[in-house]
This record gives C-alpha cells, structure tokens and sequence, in this order.
C-alpha cells in the first residue's frame, strides 16, 4: 500500500513540476538552517523484548548437563504502540549539512501471558561405616504467568554530516551523502508473576541396608514475582543518501535511505522471588520433613551477566514539507526502519549454591559442574519501527 501512496505521490511533485518555468529543483540547502522538533507515533516490534525474554535458552544446554530443564513460553507482544519525540539543530554551509539530534521513544505498557516449566535434580553418593548413601532430589514445578508492568523505551544520541557533491549538476546537486555515528540505548523493564505448582521428590537409599530406605514427597503452590531489568547498548555507524527537492517555492520533499551497523554490550538482571502460599498447612500437617521445613522459607534467585550485542540495519524516510514563511517550515514524516540484534558471547547464568556437604564426602561432582561454562542457543531477533509524525521547524 505504501509503495502505491509513493508511487502516486512522487507523480504529482513531478507533475507540479513540469508546469514551473523556474529551474528544476533551485532549492537553497542553507535555508534549512532551522531548530526542528518532531513528535510522532510509532508501531514498534521490538528485538530488545524477544532478546530478554528469550535469554533463559542462553544456557539450555549447559543446564541439560547439569540436571536441569528450563522451559519458558511466552505469548509477548509482537507489536506495540510508542511515541518519538526528536529534537535536531542542523547547521547548512553550501555544500555540507552537520546534524547533532536526540530521539526518544517510550512505549505503552502490554500485558502477556506465559507458561513456565523447571525440573531440576541433584545426586549425591557417600559412604559410612557401614552403608553407602544415595541421596536425590527432583524439583518439577510448572506455573502460568503473566505480565502486570512492562516498560520500554529508547534514546539515541546521534550526529551526521550530509555532503553535497554535486553541486554543479542541475539534477543531483541536492542529493546529499550521508556519514554519522551515535550512541543507541535500549531499555526494558518487566514485572512477571503467577503461581506455580511445585513437585519435590526426596529419595534416600541405603544401598546395604534397605530397611532405612526413605522416600518423601512434598506438593505446594508458589507464588513467583520475576523482576527483570534488561538493558542493550550500541555504538552505530551510519552510511547513506538523501535527496532534497522542492516545488512550487513553497513546498519540500525530503526523501533517504540509510544503512547502519552497531556494536555494543548487554547487562541482563533477573531477580525471582518465590513464596509458598500453602506454608500454613504445611506447618499444621504435623509432617517435619528437609522439603517441607525448605518449601516453608521464601526464597531468592539471582540470575545476571553481560553479554556483547551486534546490530545491522537498515531504514528510509520520506516527508513532505511546506515553507510558512522563511522562518518556518512544517513537515510530515514517514520513517521504516529495520535491524537485528544478535547477542554474542553472553556469561549470563544464575547464582548457584555448590553442595558442600556432597563435597565434603569426597564427590567433586557439584564442583566439576560449577564450572561448566554457560552454553546454549543465542538470541537473534528481528526489529521493526514504523513512524508517522509531524515536524516544526524554526529558524534560528
């Protein structure tokens, strides 16, 4: 649909043209020499949400060695609704334009559902006097989730310089080429809660002594709070062209495609708190057993690290311009943009408490898997922006 709208609306400028007796296109890149304001609305799909909520599968394998089984779905919002806002203060010679501008984006908050599955499971063998010990533990909990707070935003601190090389050609002399460099921070904060039904299977056996044998199981819902703070910072080089043209003395066509390449860091922070809300009967059953007095205490996860970011893409823009008077023009904005954040080696992985006693009976297993190195399936998402908005701009 918008290729037609383009299409149908580069025809009418050059129409308009054609019935001018002024020279093509005689228009002054000094005269844009304006402070510029820009506010629009913006749909958003946003690689920073699919790269946070996908970071659990960083270590899917190592977990798998180690004994566990994380499983996290979620139906997160492909798209969202946000506003821009940019303010830029571009400075016109003849044949060069420099740009310093500051673009933010906040988005409204989306609510989404999730399913979550863990099965984790420990052995330990030790020997006594008199029997050898085997001693397991499996946590099977499975929850539905959902998110009650989501916040989103982005800043981006840019500079560009546009050359205007041609000056001499009647046709290009207002195509402009583009070299720049910023600084582009994501930020996504969420809040994802529910309740999870915990399985806990304690198996004790005495290899030379079955009589002592013992098998506890204990049953409990945990209430679950996931706070995570996730945050993805590049530094972007930018390449590209633009074209400036103007008709009817009055009115402007701004039309560009850029490419861009960033390379950056990401810090991820993930605190869960769990709760088990069936505490009281645990405690009246009359029942004392390690999984029961253990389910009874709240309890806290820690899972955080860095990781380096790497992002390609692309975007073009179109608008349409008209002069108030020379001081002040008002445009139209359309802006696409697209890229892909790819994380790489990322050390992100969850505090974990090494079996001492185990250890101290002589299995260096817990040891050995400790340092295992955090592997799995690296994130790699897709971003989409659409814009439309509206710019004032006033000479200074």
């Amino acid at each position: 649909m918008w290729k037609k709208t383009l299409f149908i609306f580069l025809f009418f400028v050059l129409s308009l043209q054609a019935q001018e007796n002024a020279p093509f296109n005689n228009f002054d890149i000094e005269s844009i020499n304006h402070w510029n304001f820009k506010i629009s609305t913006v749909n958003w799909e946003s690689a920073t949400i699919k790269n946070a909520l996908d970071i659990p599968y960083t270590t899917f394998i190592s977990d798998i060695i180690k004994g566990k089984y994380n499983l996290f779905l979620n139906d997160s919002p492909k798209k969202i609704k946000g506003v821009s806002y940019q303010f830029a203060t571009p400075k016109c010679s003849k044949n060069q334009c420099s740009d310093f501008y500051i673009n933010i984006i906040t988005s409204k908050s989306n609510y989404f559902p999730a399913y979550k599955n863990n099965i984790e499971s420990a052995n330990t063998t030790f020997k006594t006097q008199t029997d050898t010990i085997t001693t397991t533990i499996v946590n099977n909990s499975d929850g539905i989730l959902s998110s009650s707070k989501q916040d989103l935003k982005n800043i981006f601190f840019g500079y560009q310089n546009d050359y205007y090389l041609l000056q001499n050609h009647p046709y290009f002399k207002n195509v402009g080429f583009r070299f720049g460099l910023g600084l582009d921070i994501y930020q996504y904060k969420a809040t994802i809660s529910g309740i999870e039904a915990l399985n806990s299977l304690y198996i004790e056996i005495h290899q030379n002594n079955p009589s002592q044998n013992k098998t506890l199981v204990n049953t409990a819902n945990i209430y679950v709070t996931n706070q995570l703070d996730y945050l993805e910072a590049a530094l972007k080089l930018k390449a590209g062209v633009n074209y400036i043209y103007e008709f009817l003395e009055k009115n402007l066509v701004f039309i560009g495609i850029d490419l861009h390449y960033g390379y950056g860091a990401v810090s991820y922070k993930l605190k869960e708190n769990r709760i088990n809300t069936d505490f009281i009967n645990i405690l009246n059953s009359g029942t004392i057993n390690p999984l029961a007095i253990s389910a009874i205490l709240p309890q806290s996860k820690l899972t955080d690290g860095p990781a380096f970011l790497e992002i390609p893409g692309y975007e073009y823009y179109l608008s349409y311009g008209y002069k108030i008077d020379p001081n002040q023009i008002v445009r139209v904005v359309y802006r696409y943009k697209q890229e892909y954040h790819n994380l790489k080696l990322p050390k992100i992985e969850p505090d974990e408490n090494i079996n001492l006693s185990a250890v101290s009976q002589g299995d260096l297993t817990p040891v050995l898997l400790s340092q295992i190195k955090p592997t799995g399936l690296l994130p790699k998402n897709s971003e989409f922006v659409r814009e439309l908005g509206i710019e004032y701009m006033y000479k200074f």
